[in-house]
């Protein structure tokens, strides 16, 4: 359950990061208003649409950054070896 959750919330990431990508701000943004139209947040985004620029990357940074280290990260801790599991005090070799 945990591997899947770990696969699963990297891809979340960079979902949330494709989605809030200022490249895609142009058609983003004016399909936002519309679809909140007659809200005091419609009229909040169309007055501050540079600060929604300026979010938008914050997020699309956040989530990449977030995707990039969640996807490198191991499914699992490592297990110890034969060895280091029957001796505490195993040479290690030169």
């Amino acid at each position: 359950m945990a591997v899947q959750w770990h696969r699963t919330r990297s891809w979340l990431a960079g979902v949330l990061a494709l989605v809030a990508c200022p490249c895609h701000l142009p058609v983003s943004l004016p399909l936002l208003i519309s679809l909140t139209a007659g809200t005091a947040f419609s009229i909040w985004l169309a007055r501050n649409i540079l600060l929604a620029g300026v979010l938008s990357t914050a997020v699309f940074a956040g989530g990449l950054a977030l995707a990039l280290k969640w996807s490198n990260q191991p499914d699992c801790p490592p297990t110890p070896t034969a060895t280091q599991r029957s001796s505490p005090h195993a040479q290690v070799p030169d």
